[in-house]
Formats: structure tokens, sequence, C-alpha cells
């Protein structure tokens, strides 16, 4: 079956192939295939659920739609990698449960913070392991943890003024998840030309690296 997806375009794919395609490095044309085939799907969703929680604005949907992207392509897009189709239109019924039940993690993680839980929000996309899996050696992989740590402080501690948060999304969209700025542009919540999810990148991180060398240098002591 990989051969044959490989020699059809992703727009001839089938609802799993193109969902293991997403999972195993079908590239940016299996995204943008994904985004075009399913998008609509995934904001009706979106909509639908957040409405159970009261009245939602314009800029919580898109930051929702957004998260339920970096939930689907997390951890090599494992979710995805994981579906089998029993019949042709079961793909629709699978992601209106995974994107439903991203949403309600969203609102129930929003109200434990209200109620003073003992730790801080963590995005539904940072709960998904860091880094990718089965690293040729444990210290390169525990090297490219840390560093991940690092740029994800740096991104959390920006003000929104400096790296607004759908910015902070991109960016990792682009360098954790692997997707180009062509596919990532393909996300209408975005409302970004490739040249401005470019620009997006560039900016932060140029702001990442700024935030990771001034961390690095020595502290000044008093003589």
């Amino acid at each position: 079956m990989l051969h044959c997806r490989q020699a059809m375009p992703p727009e001839e794919w089938s609802h799993e192939q193109l969902l293991a395609g997403c999972a195993t490095g079908g590239g940016a044309s299996a995204w943008e295939e994904f985004v075009r085939r399913y998008h609509d799907l995934i904001a009706r969703v979106v909509l639908r659920t957040a409405q159970r929680y009261g009245t939602v604005s314009p800029d919580l949907l898109e930051d929702l739609v957004q998260e339920v992207y970096l939930k689907l392509c997390g951890n090599q897009a494992r979710i995805l990698g994981s579906y089998r189709e029993p019949h042709p239109d079961a793909v629709y019924g699978f992601l209106k449960v995974v994107v439903s039940n991203a949403v309600h993690d969203h609102f129930k993680a929003k109200t434990a913070k209200k109620r003073g839980a003992g730790r801080n929000h963590e995005p539904i996309e940072e709960r998904e392991p860091v880094g990718r899996p089965a690293a040729p050696s444990a210290m390169a992989s525990a090297e490219q943890r840390i560093l991940l740590n690092q740029i994800d402080d740096v991104l959390n501690g920006a003000g929104t003024q400096d790296i607004p948060e759908r910015d902070r999304r991109i960016f990792w969209l682009y360098y954790q998840h692997g997707w180009t700025a062509k596919a990532i542009a393909s996300i209408p919540a975005l409302r970004l030309t490739p040249k401005g999810v470019e620009s997006t990148i560039l900016r932060a991180t140029r702001y990442v690296r700024a935030r990771l060398i001034a961390g690095a240098r020595p502290q000044e002591t008093g003589g």
C-alpha cells in the first residue's frame, strides 16, 4: 500500500493513506491536502464544542483551531497514524472525536487554573513528548530535549507584544513538527501567505536566538 500511495499525488489518496502519509513523512503536500480536505470539519467541530462552554469570540476559535492542528501533528502525528479505516467515511467520526476532545481539554485546563490548581496550564500540544523518539544517541536526545525546553521557556516568557500566541504555534509547527511555510499558510485560520509565515518564523527565531545568547553569557559579579 505504501508503494502504491507514493505513486499517486496526495489528493488521490484514501483517507487512511492520507492520515498515514501525514504520520510517516508524507511531506508538506500531505499536510496541505489534509487541511484542504478536513479543515471545514475541524472548524465546525471546534465551534460546536466550544459553544458548550458559553459564547466564544472569533479570536478564541482561531486559537483553538491552531491548538487542534498542533495536537494532530504532535509526536510525529501519532494520533493520525493510529487511524484504521473500517469504512470509507469513518475518518469523519474519528476526527470529530479527536477535535472535540482537544477542545474539551482546553476548557478543562482553563477551569482548573481558575480554581487554583497546583500547576500552571500547559497547552495541549505541549503535553506531547518533545523531540523525535528513538534518537541514535541518548545524550543527543537529552541535549535536544534540554534545548527544546529552553526555547519553550523563552517563548512562554515572551510578552504577547514580542511573540503573539499565534506566532509561537507557527514556530513549533515549523521547527518541531516539520511543516513548511506553504503548509502552515494553508491553515485558513492563520490568514497568512507563505511569505507571511516565513517572516513570522524569522522574527520568532531571531527573538529566541537573542534570548538564548543573552542567557548564556556569564553573570557579572561585583568587584
